[in-house]
């Protein structure tokens, strides 16, 4: 939660209409969100454990409703691999930017791409 407040105070601070699919929003409803509004991209903060897994099942139905656009994701990049001995996250950044996100570790990292976005 604390991450989304701050993601939408960033972003609002950079003139970003935001539209807010809440807490723990399920890639469905962030797909249903971008089909009815005008999005030029999509801001996610993830949870502990999920970064991964939630990425694929977002693309996956973005590309099943023929639409594109940019992903960022910060909050917790880790996962908890099916492979993995233990029950702990670790950290999936790499993986994440070879599926196509735009991985943003701190704020300041969302700088470059909203200036990117706005300037196409």
């Amino acid at each position: 939660e604390y991450g989304k407040i701050l993601l939408e105070e960033t972003l609002s601070r950079f003139g970003v209409a935001i539209v807010d699919a809440g807490i723990h929003a399920d890639p469905e409803l962030v797909v249903d969100l971008v089909k009815q509004n005008s999005v030029d991209a999509i801001a996610i903060s993830t949870y502990n454990g999920v970064a991964l897994d939630y990425l694929k099942q977002l693309q996956q139905l973005l590309t099943e409703n023929a639409l594109a656009c940019p992903i960022l994701m910060g909050g917790r990049t880790n996962q908890i691999l099916p492979e993995s001995s233990s029950s702990l996250p670790v950290d999936v950044t790499s993986e994440l930017v070879l599926e196509g996100a735009i991985v943003c570790s701190s704020m300041e990292d969302l700088i470059e791409p909203l200036v990117s976005l706005s300037a196409s």
